[in-house]
């Protein structure tokens, strides 16, 4: 009776954990392991971007647009700035082959002065698995009031 019960729990557990309509494409793991399998390509509209000169003090917004050209959903995993004066915002949903979406860098030049070169690192499902996006900024030093 024993073997019976445990029998039937083991094989319960198995065909709920095969039902794929409950799965989360979204967890990280699933991601990994299913879209992660199916590569496919995107265009980058830019993958260098000069901001030119901002103010100390200044967020900054850099907009690197892309294109889904392969047949596949991409999927971005993860992006990572360089340093914490960069905080990225991406869309964590697979993107549709042909839709256009953007990875968006917001550059904190607080505490900065001088010219700056700023890395971010792209993790996807790409046959090249992650792209390095670059950014160039000059952060003009704080307005000095005299009395």
């Amino acid at each position: 009776m024993k073997f019976l019960y445990c029998t039937t729990v083991v094989l319960n557990l198995f065909l709920v954990s095969c039902d794929s309509s409950k799965q989360n494409i979204n967890e990280p793991a699933l991601r990994d392991t299913v879209l992660y399998q199916h590569h496919t390509s995107m265009k980058w509209q830019d993958t260098f971007i000069d901001i030119g000169t901002v103010d100390e003090g200044q967020k900054t917004p850099i907009s690197f647009k892309f294109k889904n050209t392969g047949q596949s959903p991409l999927v971005i995993f993860e992006v990572v700035p360089t340093c914490g004066c960069t905080i990225p915002q991406f869309t964590k949903d697979p993107i549709v082959p042909g839709a256009e979406d953007s990875v968006v860098a917001l550059f904190n030049s607080e505490g900065k002065e001088g010219p700056y070169l700023k890395s971010i690192k792209v993790r996807c499902n790409t046959d090249e698995n992650f792209k390095n996006l670059q950014f160039k900024v000059n952060v003009n030093p704080p307005k000095k009031i005299f009395n």
